[in-house]
């Protein structure tokens, strides 16, 4: 088995899309994962993700994204000399035209113009096949195992034994249902389940205040692995189409998605748990609705660590 380096662009939600074609490509020998950000890559490593290494663009490596007519210097061909094949996710551009004068592979994300219909997940993994001869089978819905640590980490973070997260926020401001609204949804939950707000940098940057969310816990831009423990171990889940949705999902979480502009045909959250959208005019949306809906994907406690996680 030969080493295979995958090059990934995109936010968290497109990382966590990409993990059935990650899992292909671990499949055809040692993985190593170059992204933009090093947290991004997190739920990668294992014991969560397939087993790979990760790292942020290796600074001696970016001239990969210059014009492929001239040589690469010697210090980023050494930084590509333990990969046999590489595998880069990104549109056409200096790097698609570098990876493919190397002899690798370049496969067109979802959003590319010449769109294949269908799951944004399901494209990728098409497209992968297709530019890779890879024919491995897996499960097209992505998967994150827990870590031993992320059910008493949750509680922790929770200040409870049974919790719901609710995320109001993404990183394109149309895609937001209105903090009313959750805070009006979530006001329907039963009693004996807390609820916690968690507000990511784009949320803060907007100055979304705290105060909008009356009786729960709100946790302001916690780590990745912080957020991950409080979605593992979550009764439900309830967010816009953002990354932390996908991440919800991908851990098993029961998950409500709200989605306005985009179509969850093609960018719904895929788990092995229970995951449910509500698509609308985001302005006429009813709290009471998605307040049923959410309450209708309520998990019973979670009374031990990783087998909790569904296959």
């Amino acid at each position: 088995m030969a080493d295979v380096l995958a090059i990934l662009h995109g936010a968290l939600g497109d990382t966590i899309l990409a993990l059935p074609a990650l899992e292909v490509l671990a499949a055809a020998g040692p993985l190593t994962v170059w992204g933009p950000a090093r947290e991004r890559l997190t739920p990668l490593l294992a014991p969560r993700g397939p087993a790979c290494a990760v790292r942020t663009f290796p600074p001696e490596a970016l001239p990969l994204w210059s014009d492929a007519s001239t040589p690469l210097p010697a210090q980023a061909q050494a930084a590509l000399a333990p990969f046999a094949r590489i595998v880069a996710v990104c549109g056409p551009g200096p790097l698609a035209a570098r990876v493919e004068a190397l002899g690798g592979a370049v496969v067109a994300g979802p959003c590319a113009a010449d769109d294949l219909p269908g799951h944004a997940g399901d494209v990728l993994l098409a497209r992968l096949r297709a530019a890779t001869g890879l024919a491995v089978e897996v499960d097209p819905r992505p998967r994150l195992r827990p870590a031993p640590d992320d059910l008493a980490r949750g509680r922790a973070l929770a200040g409870a034994e049974r919790w719901i997260v609710c995320h109001p926020g993404s990183g394109g401001a149309a895609k937001c249902w209105s903090p009313a609204g959750f805070a009006a949804a979530l006001a329907g939950l039963p009693g004996d389940v807390t609820r916690v707000v968690v507000l990511g940098p784009a949320e803060v940057e907007r100055g979304l205040d705290p105060a909008a969310f009356p009786g729960a816990r709100v946790v302001r831009t916690p780590p990745l692995q912080d957020l991950m423990a409080l979605l593992a171990g979550a009764a439900a889940y309830l967010g816009n189409d953002a990354g932390p949705t996908h991440l919800a999902a991908a851990l098993g979480a029961p998950t409500l998605a709200v989605f306005g502009p985009t179509d969850p045909a093609r960018w719904a959250p895929r788990g092995r748990g229970p995951v449910a959208v509500i698509r609308s005019d985001l302005d006429a949306l009813d709290p009471a609705t998605v307040g049923r809906a959410l309450g209708g994907l309520l998990r019973e406690p979670v009374e031990s660590g990783p087998s909790f996680t569904l296959d």
